[in-house]
């Protein structure tokens, strides 16, 4: 477990929506271009981009 120190306790929290949670870490650009590229392809197929 990490320290987070004496003035941070842990707490139970629900997650309402949705996430990917993925195997590998990922960098910024790496991310950046996945999503740019899935962004690319919704704008193509529905007209509407995100």
């Amino acid at each position: 477990m990490t320290d987070f120190g004496c003035d941070e306790k842990q707490h139970w929290a629900a997650i309402f929506r949705p996430f990917y949670l993925g195997k590998y870490e990922v960098t910024q650009e790496q991310w950046e271009k996945m999503t740019g590229a899935l962004r690319a392809a919704a704008a193509s197929t529905s007209g509407s981009g995100w």
